[in-house]
């Protein structure tokens, strides 16, 4: 037996109430713990740093926006007032925004550590944003003197229950350095080229006392804000224990068919369940047009069915089946049968992966026709890449 009567409590999560990014950190982040928000300019740190004190204000919290920059709070929040997560209703009541400039000027390290603390208990604090950290570190005599600074709020973020986070410049090309290795979490954003295309990466390269999604994951800074979106293939990795028992055991699946006689007799009653069939073929062959048959012919038996492609609007592939007495219309009334189009437009894999999904899910598909690989493969540039989404989406859609 384990006497669980000494053991440590198991830490409180604080989401961010960004969707994505808590997928990232199974949860959200520790509370009371420190974490660096890393990146070049431009990359959306201090996008993210306010959109982190206004979604944690509207879940009930206090925060701290306090920064080290020359740039005024009022310029800041004029040009962050256009994001959709923007109001002015708390503030000055539960978010407050703040400079140290002034004090680190006149009084150094320890000056602003003692506003810090001060600022934190006066206003209850649970959340504070420092930005501009590089102003801090180098204000520091020493880097004894700045790894006091840090270790000072590591300190004062477990006593006051104030979860922390310092944001500052990138350093390409350096060694880690203190400000990186004393803090609980380390979060990068990337701007990366590709052929002409301009894609914006996060990645958590340290987040100590949970497991996270790592690698790279793609991310936009809309109307709302950071939207991130994880890596598919890390979202949809499946374990041995997930897997169906047609594709875990011995067991024979239960046959689907096309919904064309003759074919359907070739393959012994259809295709089987819980699996995935690739069609071959030049342009003109006819793939869509059975592939809508399979469709079709699902609905038709109560299944509920789903056409995901990239050529054909729903209005275009509507006309087409009807001209070949396939009742898409009627399904489509029913709730037997959606037609999702895909724009050619610059989306991720990974936001094309998760409109595919969420679909599947609303509607609980057991039919399911994806028109155009080719469109998947637009949105990489890497084939390496898209054989591992690929192999991830369909064993996970399989299970």
């Amino acid at each position: 037996m384990t006497d669980t009567s000494d053991q440590l409590p198991v830490p409180q999560r604080m989401p961010s109430g960004i969707a994505g990014l808590d997928r990232i950190l199974q949860g959200g982040f520790l509370k009371g713990g420190s974490y660096l928000i890393m990146g070049p300019p431009g990359a959306g740190k201090t996008i993210l740093g306010n959109q982190l004190c206004f979604n944690h204000v509207a879940a009930g919290g206090r925060a701290i926006y306090l920064t080290l920059l020359a740039e005024t709070n009022s310029r800041m929040l004029a040009h962050i007032q256009t994001f959709s997560y923007f109001t002015l209703t708390p503030i000055a009541d539960t978010l407050s925004y703040l400079s140290g400039y002034s004090i680190l000027e006149q009084e150094g390290l320890e000056g602003l550590t003692a506003l810090l603390r001060s600022e934190i208990r006066s206003h209850r604090a649970t959340l504070l944003i420092i930005d501009g950290t590089v102003t801090a570190e180098q204000a520091a005599p020493s880097v004894q003197e700045w790894k006091k600074f840090l270790y000072d709020l590591n300190v004062a973020a477990e006593i006051l229950g104030c979860t922390i986070f310092l944001i500052m410049q990138f350093k390409e090309g350096l060694a880690s350095q203190p400000e990186q290795t004393m803090v609980d979490g380390l979060i990068e954003l990337k701007i990366r080229a590709e052929d002409m295309r301009s894609f914006r990466e996060l990645q958590v390269r340290k987040f100590r006392g949970s497991a996270f999604l790592e690698g790279g994951h793609n991310f936009a800074i809309t109307q709302e804000g950071l939207v991130v979106y994880p890596r598919a293939e890390a979202v949809l990795a499946v374990s041995p224990a997930e897997l169906p028992k047609p594709l875990a055991t011995m067991e024979q699946p239960r046959r689907m068919g096309v919904g064309v006689t003759h074919l359907d007799e070739m393959l012994r009653g259809g295709l089987p369940s819980s699996s995935t069939t690739l069609l071959l073929g030049a342009s003109g062959t006819g793939k869509t047009l059975l592939g809508c048959h399979f469709l079709t012919k699902g609905a038709a038996q109560g299944q509920k069915a789903l056409y995901f492609g990239f050529n054909e609007t729903p209005a275009q592939l509507t006309r087409k089946m009807e001209r070949f007495s396939l009742d898409a219309s009627r399904f489509v009334a029913a709730g037997q049968l959606e037609l999702l189009w895909q724009p050619p437009v610059q989306d991720f894999l990974d936001v094309l992966a998760e409109r595919l999904l969420n679909a599947i899910q609303r509607l609980e598909v057991k039919c399911l026709f994806i028109d155009g690989l080719g469109g998947f493969q637009r949105t990489v540039a890497s084939a390496e890449r898209l054989d591992l989404f690929l192999t991830a989406l369909f064993t996970a859609l399989r299970t």
